[in-house]
This record gives C-alpha cells, structure tokens and sequence, in this order.
C-alpha cells in the first residue's frame, strides 16, 4: 500500500461531552444511544469500547471481523467459543458498556444462521443488523421468535437490495413481528431519499438507527457533525419522539480521513497544513486522533522539517505531538486541556 490518509474519530460527539457526561438526555426517550464500533475500526474492539466510554455513551453494536484485542485473541465473530464470549462479555461489564447489537451481518447456510441468533442470545443482543435474502425470511421469522432477538434490516445506498423502505415494508410482510429495520439515515440520503419521510413509512417497524449527517445529498457524500448536513437530523429526532420510538440509535462516522505531510523522529510531530485538515479546528476537538504517516516522509530532526517545509506556500499548517500535559492548577496533571486526549500514529511500510 503506497498511500494511507489519516483519521479523525468522533467528530459528532465532541462538543457534547460534558452534555452527555451529565445528562444522557436521550434515556427519557427510551432511546439506546451508542456508536458502531466500525467508526473505530482501525483499532481493536476492546479500545474502541475506551473511545466510547470517554464520550459517556454506555451502549456499542459490534461488527464482523474487527480484532478484539487487549489478552483475547482473535477477531469479533458469532462462530467464537463460548469461553471467549464470556471474556468479552466481562470486558463489557468492567467497562459499563452493553453490547446491543452485531452486524451488518448475514449467514450462508440455516445453520450459521442458527448459530448466529445463539451468539446474539448469549451476548444479551437486541437487534441483530443484515441484509438477508428474501427466501430466508420465514425461516429467520421463526428463529426471532424462538430466541427472542430481533432481525433489523439494514438499508445500503442504492441499487443494494433494501436501499428503498418500500422493498423492506414488502419483505416484512406477514413475518414475525421482531423483523423490522435498521435505519441508515446517511444511506437513504445517499439515495436521494428524504429520512423522514422513510422513517414515517416504516413507523411501528424501527427496530434500530445508523445515525450520520451527510454533507450532500449524493452518492459521494461524506458524513459531518451531526446538525451541519443535509440529513436533517433535528426532523428525524422529532420524528422519533412522535412515533414513541425506543431502541437503539447506533451514532456511525466513516469519514475525515487526512495526510500528514511530514514527521519528525526527534519528537513524533506531525506537520499537517489546512488543505488536508476539511477544517481547521478538527485536529484540536476531537478526543482521540489518529495520524497515517509514510515511512519516507519521517525526518530526524525538527530542522530537517522547516528545511523541507522551506517557503512552501501552505496558508494555514501546524506540527501535532500529541497530547498536552499540564499540571499549573493546583499541581494536578491534565491531559488533552488542549487538543485531543490521545493521539496513535501509525508508519506505513511500502512493499
């Protein structure tokens, strides 16, 4: 791999930190308020649940193939052994976090299928969140209701199979009442659909939300803060409280990726000008923050740096080490008082 952007976490719980730390508004609604951890999938399963609970939020739905990490081998996986669920299971209850959800997820035979719903009853899930095919819904319907876990149809952008409310309406047909939808906000948007008004068609059927703001309505959108997009999140909230909606609403944020121009060995900073960073402030307000950085674009020294950054033309750039450290009040160390708490930077090799 020649060419690796960088990732800024989080962005659409900062600002809302302390809010959530001293509220969590949201339990009033019945409303499950947590992330997917693929937001964090360039890190474990295990230090993705670190990442949410430094939001507040005490909820995840995992996903498919994502390491676990920390002294548990292996990667996130309804096939596990039952002595490594009980591992995550353990790791959940010390952090406070409630896994409610697995996907996007399908089986390939009855059996997995099976076996998947038996994975989701001994991990204490909700929903279990797919796309199945059409065909296995009856036999799906049956095993909803013999385990008691709900199938949340998840809607891709189109033309995947479910991108429009009005097919999952159709599959759900005359199933069991625990198949209903997983809502992607951002995907329908991607699709030209209005969220609100798809939530209206499926109101009494939302099993669970993919919750992201998109910055355009098109197939190449990206996701924004919640509040600054086009997905109208203020209506799609009000629309959940009028249809008495309580579940899960799974926050998902796939986007700010950057490049680091340069790094220096001497201090692990990082030079990153305003044409890689969308904006400004990003760098500096999210929690955790990861940098990709290509191993011929380290230098040792910090003069080797303005050597190479010379008169460029950059408007805007600062270098980034981290974390700051201060201990002036009080004689009580605090760190990330400005810029992000945690920082990982991650050198790519070139083969």
């Amino acid at each position: 791999m020649k060419h690796l952007p960088a990732i800024l976490f989080m962005i659409f719980f900062t600002g809302a930190n302390q809010w959530l730390f001293a509220q969590n508004p949201e339990e009033k609604f019945g409303w499950q308020l947590g992330s997917q951890a693929y937001t964090f999938n360039r890190f474990t399963f295990l230090e993705a649940l670190d990442k949410i609970d430094s939001c507040g939020l005490k909820y995840v739905e995992g996903f498919p193939g994502q390491t676990i990490g920390g002294d548990i081998e292996g990667k996130m996986d309804f096939k596990m052994e039952p002595a490594k669920r009980e591992q995550i299971l353990k790791k959940l209850k010390d952090k406070g976090i409630k896994m409610v959800a697995f996907g996007v997820i399908n089986a390939n035979s009855d059996e997995d299928w099976e076996k998947l719903f038996q994975f989701a009853q001994a991990m204490g899930l909700q929903n279990i969140t797919s796309e199945p095919k059409e065909s296995d819904l009856p036999m799906l319907s049956k095993l909803c209701d013999k385990y008691k876990i709900n199938l949340a149809i998840h809607d891709h952008p189109n033309p995947s199979h479910y991108w429009n409310p009005d097919v999952v309406i159709a599959a759900m047909k005359g199933q069991s009442s625990r198949i209903g939808a997983c809502a992607d906000i951002g995907h329908w948007v991607r699709s030209g659909l209005d969220p609100v008004e798809c939530l209206k068609k499926l109101e009494g059927h939302i099993k669970g939300l993919h919750l992201k703001d998109l910055n355009e309505k098109s197939k190449s959108a990206h996701d924004v803060p919640w509040g600054t997009g086009v997905s109208n999140i203020q209506g799609v909230l009000t629309e959940l409280k009028r249809q008495n909606f309580k579940g899960v609403i799974s926050a998902e944020y796939e986007y700010n990726w950057l490049n680091s121009h340069l790094a220096v060995a001497e201090n692990s900073a990082l030079w990153i000008t305003e044409d890689l960073m969308q904006e400004r402030a990003l760098p500096f307000i999210t929690q955790y923050l990861a940098v990709v950085i290509r191993q011929e674009d380290i230098v040792p020294t910090m003069h080797q740096a303005y050597e190479k950054i010379g008169n460029a033309d950059y408007g805007f750039g600062t270098f980034i080490a981290g974390p700051s450290k201060t201990a002036d009040i009080e004689q009580s160390l605090v760190l990330g008082a400005h810029g992000p708490k945690g920082m990982t930077v991650f050198i790519m090799v070139n083969d």
